[in-house]
Formats: structure tokens, C-alpha cells, sequence
């Protein structure tokens, strides 16, 4: 998949858009690149790992977050 159409459905994968119309708003992207659009699979395969990671990833943050605005410092220890 080009980097342009990765880049355009990481932004897109943010919003709670159906696969379809991700895959639609492929169209603009496609034509500036004068290249066909990925598949309908494809886009849907990508933007379920995308959000699956971003869910990970928040998991991971919002406690350490919570914690630092509930003033909790970590401590380091050298």
C-alpha cells in the first residue's frame, strides 16, 4: 500500500467512520497519485490493526497520564 493511503487512513482511523466510507474518501488520494485505490479488504484489514493499536497504546497511557495529573512523580532511582 502507498505511504500516501497508510498516512490518509491512520487520520482516518481516528474517526468512528465505516470501513466503506474510509475506503470512499480514498477517492482524492488515488486521483493525486494518478494510482488505484487499495482494496475494500485492504483498507478494512488496516484500519482494524490501526485502531487495535491505538487502543493498546491508550491503554498504556491514560493510567501513566491519570497518575501525573493526579500529581503522582515517578520516582527515579539512578
Amino acid at each position: 500500500m502507498h505511504e500516501d493511503f497508510a498516512a490518509a487512513l491512520r487520520l482516518l482511523a481516528g474517526f468512528s467512520l465505516p470501513h466503506a466510507e474510509a475506503w470512499r474518501l480514498l477517492i482524492p488520494v488515488a486521483e493525486r497519485l494518478d494510482v488505484p485505490r487499495p482494496s475494500y479488504w485492504r483498507v478494512r484489514r488496516f484500519l482494524l490493526a490501526e485502531r487495535e493499536r491505538r487502543a493498546r497504546v491508550r491503554a498504556e497511557v491514560d493510567p501513566v497520564v491519570a497518575d501525573l495529573l493526579a500529581g503522582f512523580l515517578p520516582i527515579w532511582r539512578w
